[in-house]
């Protein structure tokens, strides 16, 4: 966990967002070779720490490829039966090659080209991924922040699970690039249903480095928020969540008490009580 602090967390903003936009086409075809779903989960990234990485689902009929960013080298990965296959080191390319890259292997597996696929939102940055050439040590600690916040989401789900009227399942969003879980406490639409939101954030629009985050749904500007222990704080612009900006942790902290303690009080605004 040392390794999260070598830096100013707030230096890994650039890296985070030239990431972020790397992963746009493995995301893409996801969406171009699997059947959608409702919450998009079809098109996010699991965690995989044996690799390093964020990888999407199993493409196609077979279940047999997955596309995938690997932190340790900075490279987008081609897996085949969970072993990767080929690598591009991501600071060698650009835009167009990464795109012909990722078809070229699509269409050789028998697969759509991710020009099939239509994308729900846009992001505005351009790349200049040759800029990641010299942003190995970022690179890499931003992975270990997915990887710690992994585990730490983990242990929420293990402490938590139970009161998730569904299995909770922990992706990365390709369009904000949080890793979270949903914990939903009602059946039904979970645009309506009490839910709670776990997750980090790598850095954001509002943030410009990372933070955990623990988000009650539904609330409103009547809601009642409890006074949070620190480092944690309240943010309401835009969405409610309890939060703990990365410049405001520290190596010793128990990240898993903390977020537990950020879902108690989730659900304290929502009502929900739990035994013992």
């Amino acid at each position: 966990m040392q390794s999260l602090f070598d830096i100013n967390p707030k230096q890994i903003a650039e890296a985070r967002v030239l990431v972020h936009l790397a992963c746009q086409p493995l995301s893409r075809a996801a969406r171009a070779n699997r059947v959608a779903e409702s919450d998009d989960s079809h098109s996010s990234f699991g965690w995989h720490a044996g690799y390093n990485a964020l990888v999407t689902l199993p493409l196609g009929q077979a279940q047999r490829f997955q596309l995938g960013f690997g932190f340790s080298d900075v490279s987008v990965l081609w897996f085949e039966e969970d072993r990767i296959v080929d690598r591009l080191h991501v600071g060698d390319s650009d835009e167009l090659g990464l795109n012909a890259w990722v078809d070229h292997h699509l269409v050789r597996a028998g697969l759509v080209s991710i020009a099939e696929a239509q994308m729900p939102y846009t992001l505005e940055a351009t790349p200049d991924f040759a800029t990641l050439a010299d942003m190995d040590r970022e690179v890499r600690i931003l992975g270990d922040w997915f990887g710690v916040a992994h585990a730490v989401i983990t242990e929420i789900v293990r402490a938590f699970g139970e009161i998730a009227v569904r299995p909770p399942s922990i992706r990365c969003w390709p369009h904000h690039f949080d890793l979270a879980v949903l914990l939903q406490l009602d059946e039904g639409d979970a645009e309506v249903a009490r839910s709670v939101g776990v997750g980090l954030s790598p850095g954001d629009e509002h943030y410009d480095q990372p933070y955990f985050y623990c988000s009650p749904w539904p609330v409103s500007e009547a809601t009642v928020l409890p006074e949070l222990p620190s480092p944690l704080r309240w943010h309401t612009r835009g969405f409610t969540s309890a939060l703990a900006l990365a410049v405001d942790l520290h190596s010793g902290d128990d990240f898993g008490d903390l977020l537990a303690r950020s879902v108690e009080n989730a659900l304290r605004v929502l009502g929900v009580g739990r035994e013992g």
